[in-house]
């Protein structure tokens, strides 16, 4: 008899092996989906590594690179900067005086020769004299505020006396300031003008306690407002002029410095660039950190450009006054000032020789930025504001007499040799005498037509005057050097 097979024993078995299958197969399948999507990640990631650290190294090293390129830039600059302001700033000119006329009682001075003499070197004759340039005359004496003066020996303040005067001639000296006697006085000589140079720049350089307080508050007030806040440059400033210009479509309004503008009138062109205007800035913060304000403001009152003289660039205050008013800038008006101020942003297009209309307009918005600022009062703008512009009818530095002056430059080679430069801002005082000068040129300019009338052709004249103790020569009209020189026996 044969014993069934028990049927149980395979099932479990089949199971099991279904499942550890099953099992293999999933733990086989798994990691290989899992190894699928990881491995762009981790690939991505490096590239996103890879591509920081590129663009860190660019940045780095572009940034050292601007940093080495600013820092030998800077040092060059500074070297440049430095050796013009400690060195001669300014090419000056050569300026030559008439002679000075030495007053003492006794002398045979008439009160007409002294008005004459006073009338020439531009005083200004008033009622009553308050400042310096000012004279009144009765027919006795004359009260008069002698202007102050660097003479040879040194300088002197301006003087308030009256001169005392009889049929003899001077008597007395009264000092209004010390109230005494002085037993003598110094008049300051007439500029005659300008030995040539090979530069056609012309300037008289200015200290900065020499230049009016009412004139640098006007400068400050019209163009550069923060001046002793800022370090050269202001970013508010040129914010505030890129919405101006923004708002108008064009250029209304400039953010430079007076710094910056002193930097681009010494150090560079007038090119509009980015690298210039770069530059400019670079050495308005070069000049800021290394002088004080009012050593910069000194330099830009000295240098500014204010109009042509002829062939010749006028640059400085000093010299504008003398070419547009005949007088010393301490001397000029408030409204005259205020004129001159107006003048930096276009000497060319605020010309009051040729735009008087136009330059007054300037004048009179300089006036009201002045009030504004609390420098004038309402009245005192007025005022100011009512004035014409009172420039010179014929608008000239001096009365340069070419014969004189090439008789001059003969003298200087002979006595100083090569060793003269005329750019050196030397002084020169002569023997003319501005009175007896005028009066030989006039005698000439009336004298010269009647005869020409006569003899019928057009005719030359040439003249002379000489001391006749001292042998110098007091006038000159005329004629070329040499044959000035043959006439006095030279």
């Amino acid at each position: 008899m044969t014993t069934p097979k028990k049927p149980t024993s395979k099932k479990p078995a089949t199971k099991r092996t279904t499942k550890k299958t099953a099992s293999k197969s999933t733990a086989k399948k798994s990691p290989r989906r899992s190894s699928a999507k990881k491995g762009p990640s981790k690939k991505n990631a490096a590239n996103k590594r890879s591509w920081k650290q590129k663009l860190w190294g660019i940045t780095w090293k572009s940034a050292l690179a601007l940093f080495s390129v600013l820092l030998f830039v800077g040092i060059y600059l500074d070297s440049v900067v430095k050796q013009r302001f400690e060195g001669q700033l300014f090419d000056l000119p050569t300026v030559v005086y008439a002679r000075i006329l030495h007053l003492s009682p006794g002398d045979s001075l008439s009160l007409k020769e002294l008005t004459n003499e006073l009338d020439v070197l531009n005083y200004r004759k008033v009622r009553s004299p308050r400042y310096a340039g000012e004279y009144s005359a009765s027919s006795t004496r004359v009260e008069l505020i002698r202007r102050p003066f660097e003479f040879s020996d040194g300088p002197e303040a301006d003087r308030h006396v009256m001169l005392h005067f009889d049929q003899s001639g001077l008597q007395r000296i009264q000092s209004l300031d010390q109230r005494g006697d002085l037993g003598y006085l110094r008049i300051e000589p007439k500029m005659l003008g300008m030995l040539e140079r090979n530069t056609p720049e012309q300037r008289l350089f200015l200290r900065r306690e020499q230049f009016p307080e009412v004139m640098v508050d006007a400068l400050l007030a019209t163009e550069d407002r923060n001046f002793y806040q800022h370090d050269g440059v202001s970013p508010v400033a040129i914010l505030r002029a890129a919405v101006a210009n923004a708002k108008a479509g064009r250029t209304v309004q400039g953010g430079s410095t007076l710094t910056q503008q002193l930097a681009k009138n010494i150090f560079l062109s007038s090119e509009r660039t980015l690298w210039r205007k770069l530059r400019e800035a670079y050495i308005a913060i070069i000049l800021d950190y290394r002088y004080d304000k009012d050593q910069i403001l000194e330099a830009y009152l000295n240098e500014v450009y204010l109009g042509q003289s002829g062939g010749e660039a006028i640059h400085g205050f000093g010299l504008a006054s003398r070419l547009y008013f005949g007088q010393p800038i301490q001397e000029l008006r408030i409204d005259q000032l205020a004129l001159l101020v107006g003048m930096v942003k276009g000497p060319s297009y605020y010309n009051p020789i040729r735009f008087p209309d136009r330059a007054k307009q300037r004048r009179d918005l300089v006036l009201r930025l002045m009030m504004q600022q609390n420098t004038l009062t309402a009245s005192e703008y007025d005022e100011a504001a009512n004035r014409p512009l009172d420039i010179q009818d014929n608008p000239r530095i001096a009365s340069r007499q070419p014969a004189y002056f090439q008789q001059l430059n003969i003298e200087l080679r002979e006595k100083v040799g090569p060793a003269f430069q005329s750019q050196n801002g030397l002084r020169v005082f002569t023997s003319l005498d501005p009175v007896s000068q005028h009066e030989l040129e006039n005698a000439i300019s009336s004298r010269i037509p009647q005869l020409a009338k006569t003899a019928g052709k057009e005719l030359e004249a040439a003249a002379i005057a000489v001391d006749r103790h001292s042998g110098e020569i007091r006038a000159m009209v005329g004629a070329s050097a040499l044959a000035m020189t043959a006439l006095i026996g030279r």
